[in-house]
């Protein structure tokens, strides 16, 4: 952290003059080219008032001086309290364990480079992990922060590992350390690939009786129902040699945080009532469900699919003509995909498929990174790095 004495900083949960101070942050960071202030603050709204905060889901953190806790924000960030499915190394069991997902890191821009937001997350792991289980907390931090303490207990319960998705690249965040040495925040490149394909001209339209449309306020019970299919397949995976975990899709407002972002910065009335994803029973049998948005981010036109379940290359020509329906009512031509690259069957048979042009190629942004919070010889991986659960 450069010539900054870190001993001089603690964490915090902030005050509402402190939390004013992260909303102006935020907005000088990314709003001021979107909308005025005013109308950015209700993002803010949106943010603290949807299912993924409810029940004190969501939390806001800040970094202060140890003499002046009450003040300056040097650094700050959001965590929203999650689940995640797990089966531990040589366990034959799934189970559903805290998680927390790291949103909007943000330092003000007159201490930019000094090394604040490092050590704001390196701080948050002793929050959000039970500090037994972490290294030692290094005396060259100073004191170890006091344990914030929420209305309830259950509003803050002590996680195995906690999530973020890096937009600045894969080894930043790594370095937001548990204690000195061990790593933070850890990306698998091999998963961080995007598919692209050209949309075609769709026989179908939106009231196609092959298609049952999926809107925004179905997603929590096809949350739940996907959250079964996940353990199941976790279920089936070898966890002899590690530890394997998936984020559970029944998590409140986890699946619908990303539609509801999208429909936000939609531009019209029709846009925002177009459905975010589609199930379709397959020439195999099987119901394939697919979530999607449009506008992903602000700068950032096409439809992506944030979540796919039981797709093969069976199904293939259906599930791309369905995103050809949808992608003709928001009039886009272009569509992406992350993470499917893994099945290769799928990808040899997309690529004969005539006028798809079908492209695959490493993401250099929005990198799911994971800090584990178990045993630092226990093996693990994450096994989905679908972007449903970016935030």
């Amino acid at each position: 952290m450069g010539k900054v004495d870190v001993s001089e900083y603690t964490i915090v949960s902030p005050n509402e003059a402190q939390v004013d101070q992260g909303h102006r942050n935020i907005y000088d960071h990314w709003g001021k080219r979107i909308a005025a202030y005013e109308q950015f603050l209700g993002y803010f709204s949106l943010i603290e008032e949807g299912p993924w905060a409810a029940d004190g889901a969501l939390q806001s953190w800040a970094l202060v001086r140890r003499d002046d806790s009450g003040g300056e924000v040097y650094a700050a960030c959001h965590t929203y309290r999650r689940r995640i499915l797990v089966k531990r190394k040589g366990s034959s069991e799934v189970v559903s364990l805290p998680t927390y997902a790291i949103g909007i890191v943000v330092t003000p821009p007159k201490h930019r480079g000094n090394g604040y937001a490092t050590h704001l997350l390196r701080l948050l792991h002793y929050q959000l992990a039970e500090p037994a289980d972490l290294p030692t907390f290094p005396p060259s931090w100073g004191e170890p922060p006091a344990q914030v303490t929420l209305s309830s207990p259950a509003h803050l319960p002590k996680a195995i590992a906690s999530v973020l998705y890096s937009g600045i690249g894969p080894s930043f965040y790594a370095k937001c350390t548990v204690g000195l040495h061990r790593p933070g925040y850890l990306v698998n490149q091999s998963s961080c690939t995007e598919l692209s394909w050209d949309i075609l001209e769709s026989p179908y339209d939106l009231s196609e009786s092959k298609f049952q449309w999926i809107s925004l306020e179905d997603l929590p019970s096809v949350g739940h129902e996907l959250s079964q299919i996940a353990s199941k397949k976790l279920d089936g995976i070898d966890t002899s040699l590690r530890t394997a975990m998936v984020p559970d899709p029944a998590t409140p407002g986890t699946i619908s945080f990303v539609p509801s972002q999208a429909m936000r910065r939609a531009q019209s009335a029709t846009a925002q009532a177009l459905p975010c994803g589609v199930r379709f029973k397959g020439y195999d049998g099987e119901d394939v469900v697919v979530i999607f948005v449009n506008n992903f981010r602000s700068d950032d036109a096409g439809i992506l699919v944030t979540l796919v379940s039981n797709l093969n290359v069976v199904n293939l020509e259906l599930f791309l003509a369905a995103l050809d329906t949808i992608a003709a009512s928001v009039g886009t031509t272009k569509a992406r995909a992350w993470g499917l690259h893994t099945d290769k069957e799928l990808v040899q048979g997309w690529e004969t498929l005539k006028g798809r042009n079908l492209k695959i190629k490493q993401r250099e942004t929005d990198l799911l990174g994971v800090a584990w919070y178990g045993p630092e010889d226990e093996e693990w991986e994450m096994e989905d790095g679908e972007p449903w659960t970016d935030c």
